[in-house]
């Protein structure tokens, strides 16, 4: 966003003298590995079991007894937080969940919350509600603190925090607890044509694909080689995690927590506690590819206990033969396709075309409206900076 001026990067550091003269760049933690567990499955399960219950007494220490507000969808990680604080019996628990109330994440995570006991709110995203919303001082305010011109801001939960609050719904001082990002230690993002040994050349290609998928930027062949001089001697398809922790977690899913803060209320990442991500990173790239190790046992165990053991419509028989042939044609048929099938099959989960819709106007509707939100988030953005 500025010239001659730099973001550092998650665990990264820098070394300079007196006379700001930058000595050194390094990075005091990573993601990537050059060893992983050699325990039997079995051993994995109750380690990871057992894992859980240390993250989970950690947590509710944290609480403090104060109200737990969880941001419920239809997905596994944010219910698993849920199915934790119940079975470590913390009962200050809200869940909440918005969006088109014909959509699947409504649909299961309401039936989640009243299996497990837990008092749930919906929150419908309709146009009445989110309206011609770029104009308000409070979402400029928003804006201007969550982005700060280091990383796109998220939207989709900003309309159901404000409902939430402005009708006191919930407690002041309530904690708002996530799943980020259990999916990616569960290997959502895991690069399945590079396993353990692949060239460097196949290395950077993946982030670089992974890192800008939705615009290739000017500078693309510097900041190829800018990969290459980072690169270490871990597992081929660790590294590529790493980077994808570095980039989406750490600038995107952390930041998006700032509209926790941004409304007053303190936030929590449980799937993202040391141990527990320890665990996953030296846990063996086959299970972490397919079948995928943390949702088969957070099924049979923990979710069969509380009869939650529901798979959302997306899940459903992606580790079947037929799945993955699906997934090689995906990689060979033409990107527009690819995103004419999922605006068909998702974009209505969080109407987010209300959302994005101001957004688009705002900038006299030089943006398409395109299924990605943050895309339309970050061109908005870039718009309003010129």
């Amino acid at each position: 966003m500025y010239n001659d001026l730099f973001q550092l990067q998650a665990s990264e550091l820098i070394i300079f003298n007196n006379n700001d003269l930058v000595l050194n760049k390094e990075f005091y933690r990573s993601y990537a590995t050059n060893k992983v567990s050699s325990s039997s499955p079995e051993e994995l399960e109750k380690d990871f079991l057992n894992i859980l219950d240390n993250v989970s007494k950690r947590l509710i220490k944290s609480l403090n007894g104060r109200m737990a507000l969880i941001p419920l969808s239809g997905g596994y990680d944010s219910r698993l937080v849920a199915t934790l604080l119940k079975k470590h019996n913390y009962s200050n628990v809200i869940c909440f969940t918005y969006g088109n109330k014909n959509s699947f994440e409504v649909k299961i995570s309401k039936e989640v919350a009243q299996k497990l006991g837990f008092k749930w709110f919906y929150v419908e995203y309709t146009q009445e509600l989110i309206g011609y919303y770029v104009n308000t001082d409070t979402f400029n305010q928003y804006y201007k603190y969550a982005y700060n011109n280091t990383a796109c801001f998220l939207l989709q939960d900003y309309f159901a925090i404000q409902y939430l609050k402005d009708n006191n719904l919930v407690n002041k001082d309530a904690i708002v607890i996530t799943g980020h990002s259990g999916d990616l230690l569960a290997g959502s993002q895991l690069p399945l044509e590079i396993k353990y040994k692949s060239t460097n050349s196949k290395i950077v290609n993946k982030v670089m694909s992974q890192t800008y998928a939705l615009s290739k930027p000017k500078n693309y062949t510097l900041l190829k080689y800018r990969i290459y001089d980072n690169l270490t001697e871990n597992y081929a398809y660790s590294i590529v995690e790493n980077f994808f922790v570095n980039r989406k977690i750490a600038r995107f899913i952390i930041n998006s927590h700032r509209i926790y803060e941004f409304f007053g209320f303190e936030h929590r990442l449980p799937l993202w506690d040391d141990e527990l991500t320890e665990f996953f990173r030296i846990l063996p790239y086959k299970y972490k590819s397919e079948p995928y190790f943390y949702e088969e046992v957070l099924l049979k165990t923990l979710f069969k206990v509380y009869d939650i053991d529901i798979v959302p419509p997306d899940k459903i028989g992606r580790n079947t033969f037929k799945a993955k042939i699906k997934r090689k044609l995906k990689k060979f048929t033409p990107k527009f396709i690819v995103d004419f099938r999922e605006k068909l099959l998702f974009e209505n989960i969080n109407n987010v075309d209300f959302i994005s819709a101001p957004l688009i106007k705002d900038c006299n509707n030089k943006i398409e409206n395109s299924i990605h939100i943050d895309k339309i988030i970050v061109k908005w953005l870039l718009n309003k900076s010129s």
